[in-house]
């Protein structure tokens, strides 16, 4: 089942998370400057988002933060060795490993964004590109198994013991390699992490510097920045 709750415009899917995990030492605003990314991307504006270790320190929340962290799950580890077969994988007598894998990626890091999911899967068998026949395999079981809601970005499945809601709690990223984008968070784990940010009382500018921040990035695409924005403005209203 798919539930809609996002009240924002569209914006572009992202193919990969463009997340920068080493912070720079500097002043707390910078002007937008434009970068380029990669060939697919060449003309996508970005932000330069940088703070220095003090602001960082200043800001942590230790005590709620031990309990809220976003790991990257191992898709390996859901099934027995040996289980994990490419060669298989489009084969239907193949469906009880790929819904053993789907199960244990949404419960260890859902919700989480269709894209993500497609490529956590793709990658433990050894696929360097998810493509739409790959993605569309495991939307299938995906869609079986758990509820849905559709945002601009894509589908976000949750945990069966979550219910889709209009706002859940936010996780920080565990390490370096679980760091995500703007892109690959739902619009209620952003709202959760914009009302925290509003506590401090930041001018505009600074409380999108300051969730970027919490998000582990040094840079945000635009479509990004628009997505911090408007659940910076949500969290105003709300």
């Amino acid at each position: 089942m798919k539930i809609s709750i996002d009240v924002a415009p569209s914006v572009d899917v992202i193919k990969e998370t463009d997340a920068a995990t080493t912070r720079v030492a500097s002043g707390l605003q910078l002007p937008s400057v434009n970068v380029p990314l990669d060939t697919d991307a060449q003309t996508e504006a970005f932000y330069a988002l940088a703070v220095s270790p003090s602001q960082v320190a200043d800001n942590k929340d230790p005590d709620t933060r031990t309990d809220r962290r976003f790991q990257t799950s191992q898709p390996s580890d859901a099934v027995p060795a040996g289980a994990i077969s490419a060669d298989l994988f489009y084969e239907p007598n193949y469906d009880t490993v790929l819904r053993q894998i789907v199960e244990w990626v949404v419960r260890h890091e859902g919700p989480i964004l269709d894209a993500v999911l497609a490529r956590r899967i793709a990658r433990v068998h050894g696929f360097q590109r998810t493509g739409s026949r790959i993605q569309e395999r495991i939307e299938r079981i995906a869609q079986q198994l758990f509820k849905a809601t559709e945002e601009t970005v894509g589908t976000f499945y949750w945990p069966s013991e979550i219910e889709p809601c209009e706002e859940v709690s936010f996780r920080w990223s565990a390490d370096d390699d679980s760091t995500r984008g703007a892109e690959e968070i739902c619009n209620a784990e952003l709202l959760s992490l914009a009302k925290r940010i509003l506590l401090r009382s930041l001018s505009e500018q600074e409380s999108l510097i300051a969730m970027a921040r919490e998000l582990g990035l040094q840079r945000l695409r635009e479509a990004s920045r628009g997505r911090l924005e408007r659940a910076l403005q949500l969290a105003k209203t709300s």
